[in-house]
């Protein structure tokens, strides 16, 4: 294939997924409605966040999770949405952070943005996460 056959063809379906980015983009919500801060994650993270957002919702904590089944196209519409409504965004990454700039860049000022990442191989420490999520109630 030459260049400018692989450039008409990227282009191509670079627009496709970006004209039916609605119907690709797949995201899980729970307890966003109300939450002050809402967890971000995607992958085996997600089941960290389901643990803390189930102990703070216990403690009376209004945390929310969004978790990411599909990560591109990015649903910058829903972030810019549940921005406008909470105090921060917590994306739990398991590597130094790819997701949190582009969710700070959706987020577009309306609310803080914080990651919390974790490198090694392994996961997340929940309780190391759920004394970082508590913070943000203090």
């Amino acid at each position: 294939m030459n260049d400018k056959a692989h450039n008409k063809l990227v282009t191509r379906l670079v627009d496709k997924i970006r004209k039916n980015a609605s119907e690709i983009i797949e995201i899980e919500e729970i307890y966003t409605e109300d939450a002050e801060v809402i967890l971000v994650s995607f992958g085996i993270s997600a089941r960290i966040c389901r643990y803390i957002l189930d102990q703070a919702r216990k403690e009376g904590l209004k945390v929310g999770l969004l978790r990411f089944i599909t990560v591109w196209p990015f649903p910058e519409e829903r972030i810019r949405k549940l921005a406008e409504h909470i105090r921060a965004f917590v994306v739990v990454e398991i590597n130094l952070g790819q997701i949190v700039f582009e969710v700070e860049r959706a987020a577009g000022g309306q609310c803080d943005t914080f990651l919390i990442p974790h490198a090694g191989g392994h996961i997340h420490d929940p309780q190391k996460v759920w004394e970082r999520v508590k913070k943000f109630f203090k």
